[in-house]
């Protein structure tokens, strides 16, 4: 079988995990802070990416009765971190790159009214960030970003910003996130948050969360972020091997955490039968049952994405495998 994106373990996973265990810290450790020292820009480990943009998303002060622009084509963490303050999600179209469409955004909000937008940088592509956060600027959002498929993506950071190292990701804690802002009262409330709320021992003057990282899952993600960028440079090699397919272009600026092959047909019983793990793109979430009644905004091009597929990109992934994968289609 050759897997679409399994975690890769290389590095000194082993080692520090077991410094870990042995050391008898298996919640709080140093190695948590060692990792947000390694991720930099304040961060705060937390337990996974949705943990982190419910808490993101308290910290802009987003709330019940507020609007949230999200994009329809992505993961549904995002959307549901929007209902868990009680805010609305308004869903909004892609472009070509998957991304939210900045240009129907701000269409929208000529004639409409939001609190925040949540971009989300679809496979690790970054979102076209400076549109945003001039779009943000004009019409006073709160920007919170969705990076967690865009760990080591470069791209203007927005008011927060929020990381996943969950197991298939370019690099893991085996299930993780964190948040992160080049302001610090941001970082520190969020500290405060995932942790209970606590102000000092036992005493708590908010709703708090159980959301903190624990030290052997931090271990694994010290360990695996010392390969970051050699990872990435796997990445874009293996992906221009597949130049001959239609694939949707990725830029440098990008960590090339996901390939995805450009189709209108449903291919993935093909490849299976091959031996070869592909995925489609995520059903719209405007049409997810949860969200039927919610508002959205002149969807068109995100229905012609859906059949899209993720190719093989593991960090794993040999010439003789993409060459396989390739031989599907011909």
């Amino acid at each position: 079988m050759i897997s679409l994106s399994k975690p890769y373990i290389n590095g000194k996973e082993i080692e520090f995990v077991t410094d870990a265990i042995q050391s008898s810290w298996l919640s709080a450790g140093k190695y948590v802070s060692l990792f947000e020292s390694k991720i930099g820009d304040n961060a705060v480990a937390c337990n996974s990416g949705t943990s982190g943009l419910h808490i993101a998303l308290l910290c802009m002060g987003i709330g019940k009765g507020d609007k949230v622009i999200v994009p329809t084509l992505t993961f549904i963490s995002p959307v549901n971190a929007i209902r868990y303050v009680g805010a609305e999600p308004v869903f909004m179209d892609c472009d070509d790159s998957l991304n939210i469409d900045v240009n129907k955004v701000r269409e929208y909000l000529k004639d409409n009214s939001a609190q925040a937008i949540l971009p989300v940088h679809v496979f690790g592509t970054p979102c076209d960030m400076r549109s945003i956060l001039d779009i943000a600027q004009e019409f006073n959002l709160k920007v919170i970003e969705d990076a967690a498929e865009a760990v080591g993506s470069e791209c203007p950071m927005g008011n927060v910003r929020v990381y996943s190292f969950n197991a298939n990701k370019i690099i893991t804690c085996g299930g993780g996130g964190a948040i992160v802002s080049k302001d610090k009262s941001v970082t520190d409330k969020a500290r405060y948050l995932i942790n209970q709320a606590k102000s000092m021992g036992y005493t708590h003057d908010d709703i708090g969360y159980n959301y903190t990282m624990s030290n052997v899952h931090a271990a694994i993600g010290c360990a695996q972020f010392d390969l970051l960028e050699d990872r990435i440079a796997i990445k874009k090699k293996n992906f221009k091997l597949y130049a001959e397919l239609d694939m949707v272009p990725i830029p440098e600026t990008a960590n090339h955490w996901f390939y995805t092959l450009v189709t209108d047909k449903d291919l993935i019983a093909k490849f299976r039968g091959k031996g070869i793990q592909v995925r489609s793109v995520w059903p719209l979430n405007h049409l997810q049952k949860p969200y039927l009644k919610c508002e959205s905004y002149k969807i068109e091009k995100a229905y012609t994405k859906v059949n899209y597929l993720n190719l093989p990109c593991g960090i794993d992934l040999t010439e003789t495998d993409i060459q396989k994968v390739i031989g599907v289609l011909k």
